[in-house]
């Protein structure tokens, strides 16, 4: 910006002092002009201006009680006429001044002083061209008022006179100096004064004038209101090229340009468009280039598009906007909307869940709904402004109800709208989900033979999972089988499950929708008297396997075996090998596939073999290698492996007492509750042990050398004594 020294400023005042005397041109007695002004005279081709003598405020009579606020320039003719928002004002660089303390825009600005700069604009305002519109005959029985009732732009203006010796002097009916204001005439006159621009920019000025005349008050003319445009000094600037000069077809591009100057480096653009349906002008998203390419469409016709430029998040200059014009000649829009999502019926209570879609698309985007039911008028389903809307049945809307939907302008009016779609809601019960197992034996199945089953459903939800349930002769509820959530079920035959009933149900999340009846099956071959053992010889490498079974266990402790879901409620024995001991009689397999055991207290410390056969018909499961540890706690001392003493203190090789006393050559009896190979209690067998694998030889050879060994000791205390 052009700055200025104090020795202009003084010069300054100075002009204005001198030239306070030139404030209005109006002889002391003038007719007024008594013509109409034809307002076809009135030029509206846009132009600048930028130097030359201009009454930018120039009210015209155009018939009785009529008048047209002009803009008249001597410029490119004389006394040309122009309309004021054909024109913009240039206020050069050049203006730009120091202005002295208590003047109006100190301490600088953009001054256009009122005697006339000829490189500068010298605006001012005429009436005496008014007066015809009520009857004025004689200028000083005119009386005007020229109203700036709003000014936009980056700054402030003032304009002001002087008189006497450079004293401030207010043109404004409120007594101030900036814009904007009321100037008050009393007598039609010509004009010219300081005016006083702050910062550089453009400026808008809103103007309107009023004509009266004095002696006939009552003979009054008032103007529309105009807009004034001031550009001034040097600033960013932009403007839209590319709008078409006559009419655009739908359909048609339309290319938008943006043409500026002196704009900041990096600059972007924010393209805005204001349909005739809009208050306000809207950003259009996604548009930052100074390029903007939009399909024509009857929605855009009047539209005023403009666009601003950016420095960051700042607007530095904004442009006038341009006016589409869109005619398709009395033809429909191009756009058409549909509706989908309609089913063929609904029931009362199910939701009418629709979506629409326009094409082409459109710059309308709000959305409207509406629906008709049978024998009622139309209504706008409230709150639905989005391109889908849910309905509830029998409530919203009935059977044999229409929906449509519509793109609506801001106004409220109706843009484009689909066909209506009926809805037909009936009002009948949904068919029950059921459920069936088929595959179910017909007769009689073997034990241990492999049983399929398989539910078959009607009308099932969608995603439905399925639960297994058995109850096994004697039971009295249903218990589900864990793991078992498919459409079929296998399970293996057993005695166990003779008589026992299966049933399937369905189920949707955690709801139950169906089960099915019951099927019973039978299973065939009578309950073996007594369990037996599989012979050595079947545990082989090939039966290996089918049973998991820890590594190790100590004696005495309860382990757990895992035979496989497909057991689950099945029953099965248990024997540890070599020879044989029962560890469990028809045990029933848990839902998870597994049964616990307890190994007796006196296994052998050693290897050992565990099986496991269905106890419906002893059928090899399986078998796994188990090594028997010994037991943490050592075991108390048996009286009978201990020598005694006599009353003399001296050791006794008679038999341990009973219970009662009494010696006794019975062997041990072995644990409770070990069985034999033939199921039956145990109660005397190889010297009262249960035999796992030990033989009898090494027991008697451990018992020999037990005595052996307590009667040397005797021995050698006796010599002691007698050495004593």
């Amino acid at each position: 910006m052009t700055t200025s020294t104090r020795p202009r400023a003084q010069a300054l005042l100075g002009a204005l002092v001198l030239a306070s005397g030139l404030l209005a041109v109006q002889p002391a007695a003038l007719a007024a002009d008594p013509a109409y002004t034809d307002p076809s005279v009135i030029k509206s081709d846009p132009i600048t201006l930028e130097t030359g003598h201009i009454d930018a405020f120039n009210p015209v009579a155009t018939g009785d009680g009529q008048i047209q606020l002009a803009l008249k320039e001597d410029v490119t003719g004389s006394g040309v006429l122009r309309t004021p928002e054909s024109v913009t004002l240039k206020v050069k660089e050049s203006a730009h001044t120091a202005i002295p303390d208590g003047y109006p825009g100190a301490p600088g600005g953009y001054l256009l002083p009122l005697t006339q700069n000829p490189d500068l604009i010298w605006p001012g305002w005429d009436t005496m061209h008014a007066g015809a519109a009520v009857g004025v005959t004689d200028l000083n029985a005119g009386r005007a008022d020229i109203t700036i009732s709003d000014v936009q732009g980056p700054g402030d203006v003032y304009i002001f006179s002087q008189s006497g010796f450079g004293a401030l002097k207010s043109l404004l009916t409120d007594g101030g100096y900036q814009l904007p204001g009321t100037i008050h005439q009393d007598g039609l006159a010509h004009v010219h004064t300081n005016w006083v621009f702050t910062e550089p920019g453009r400026y808008s000025l809103t103007v309107s004038s009023t004509v009266w005349n004095a002696e006939e008050p009552t003979r009054t003319a008032t103007s529309q209101t105009a807009t004034y445009t001031f550009e001034v000094g040097t600033f960013a600037k932009v403007a839209v090229t590319g709008a078409p000069e006559g009419h655009a077809h739908s359909g048609s591009p339309i290319e938008l340009t943006a043409a500026g100057e002196n704009l900041p480096e990096g600059a972007a653009y924010r393209w805005e468009v204001k349909r005739a349906d809009q208050s306000d002008f809207e950003a259009v998203e996604g548009q930052s280039g100074s390029s903007y390419t939009l399909t024509a469409e009857q929605a855009l016709n009047a539209a005023q598009v403009r666009v601003s430029v950016l420095s960051g998040d700042e607007a530095v200059a904004t442009s006038e906007p341009v006016t589409l014009e869109v005619d398709d000649h009395g033809a429909a829009p191009l756009q058409k909307v549909d509706v989908s999502g309609l089913k063929d019926h609904y029931h009362p209570g199910d939701d009418v869940s629709l979506s629409a879609s326009v094409s082409p698309a459109s710059v309308v985007d709000t959305w409207a709904w509406y629906v008709t039911n049978p024998g009622e008028s139309e209504v706008q389903v409230e709150g639905a402004d989005s391109s889908s809307v849910t309905l509830e049945a029998g409530t919203a809307v009935n059977d044999g109800a229409t929906v449509r939907a519509a793109l609506v302008k801001d106004d409220g009016t109706v843009y484009v709208a689909s066909d209506p779609v009926t809805v037909a809601v009936e009002d009948h019960e949904e068919p029950a989900a059921t459920v069936a197992i088929h595959d179910a034996p017909d007769g009689a199945v073997q034990a241990g033979e492999t049983v399929t089953l398989s539910a078959a459903g009607e009308n099932l939800p969608e995603g439905a999972t399925y639960r297994w349930e058995v109850k096994r002769a004697g039971q009295s509820d249903f218990e589900a089988v864990e793991g078992q959530s498919g459409a079929s079920y296998a399970l293996i035959a057993g005695q166990g499950l003779d008589g026992a009933q299966v049933r399937v149900s369905v189920l949707s999340g955690d709801e139950l929708v169906a089960t099915s009846e019951p099927v019973t099956l039978e299973v065939e071959g009578a309950e073996p008297d007594e369990p037996e053992a599989p012979a050595e010889s079947e545990l082989t490498d090939a039966t290996r396997g089918g049973v998991t079974a820890p590594a190790s266990a100590e004696q005495g402790s309860t382990i757990t075996l895992d035979v496989g879901a497909a057991y689950a409620g099945q029953a099965v024995t248990v024997w540890l090998h070599s020879d044989p001991v029962l560890l469990a009689e028809s045990t029933t397999v848990n839902a998870a596939g597994a049964v616990s055991v307890t190994i007796p207290a006196d296994t052998e410390v050693a290897g050992h073999k565990i099986s496991v056969q269905d106890a419906d018909g002893g059928a090899l499961i399986g078998w796994a290698p188990l090594e028997v540890t010994a037991a943490d706690e050592e075991p108390s001392p048996d009286p009978s492996d201990v020598p005694t003493t006599d009353p003399s203190g001296e050791p006794s090789d008679a038999p341990s007492p009973t219970p009662s006393g009494e010696p006794s050559d019975a062997p041990s009896p072995t644990p409770s509750g070990s069985a034999t190979k033939d199921g039956a209690k145990q109660d005397q067998k190889k010297d009262g042990l249960a035999d796992t694998g030990a033989g009898t030889e090494a027991a008697l050879a451990a018992a020999a050398l037990l005595a052996l060994s307590g009667a040397a000791t005797a021995l050698a205390a006796r010599s002691r004594r007698r050495r004593g």
